[in-house]
C-alpha cells in the first residue's frame, strides 16, 4: 500500500496574514476563501511566525464584545497560535494525526523538501475527508 503524505491530502493554496493585521480586518478571509486556518506571515522576512484560526477570532471577539464595543485595533499577532507546525511534503498522514492530536492542534503547514519554503496547509478537516472517502478505511465487519 502507498504512503498517503500530507502533500497528498494538502491545500495548495496558502492564504496568509501579516501580524499587524487588524483582526476586524481578516474577518472576511476565512469566509471568502473557505479556510479555517491563517498562517501568519512577517513582513521583513517573509517567514511563518504563527497562526490565526477562525475560532482564535470568534473567541476574542466574544470577549470584545464584553469589554467594549468599539475596540477594533486588535491584531492578529495579539492571538495567533505559536510556534507553529510544519512538516516536509513526504511525510505520512498518521505522522500528521498523531501530532495534531498530541498538539491540539488543527492546521499543519506543508514545507517542500526540494525548496524549503512553505508549499501548503493540512488540517484536521482534509485528514477527516480522506478517511470518510477512502474505501480502504470505511466501516469494519462486526
Amino acid at each position: 500500500m502507498k504512503l498517503v503524505t500530507v502533500s497528498d491530502l494538502m491545500s495548495r493554496k496558502l492564504i496568509t496574514v501579516n501580524p499587524e493585521d487588524k483582526v476586524i480586518d481578516i474577518i472576511d478571509l476565512f469566509e471568502k476563501h473557505k479556510v479555517h486556518h491563517l498562517p501568519v506571515k512577517d513582513k521583513k522576512s517573509k517567514e511563518i511566525i504563527g497562526m490565526v484560526s477562525d475560532k482564535d477570532v470568534a473567541s476574542f471577539l466574544n470577549i470584545l464584545k464584553l469589554i467594549s464595543t468599539k475596540n477594533y485595533s486588535l491584531k492578529v499577532e495579539d492571538i495567533m497560535t505559536t510556534p507553529i507546525f510544519a512538516y516536509y511534503d513526504d511525510v505520512g498522514i498518521d505522522q500528521a494525526a498523531k501530532a495534531m492530536l498530541d498538539n491540539k492542534i488543527h492546521a499543519i503547514l506543508v514545507v517542500s523538501k526540494e525548496t524549503e519554503e512553505y508549499i501548503g496547509i493540512i488540517t484536521s478537516t482534509d485528514l477527516l475527508k480522506y478517511l470518510s472517502e477512502n474505501k480502504q478505511y470505511k466501516g469494519f465487519d462486526a
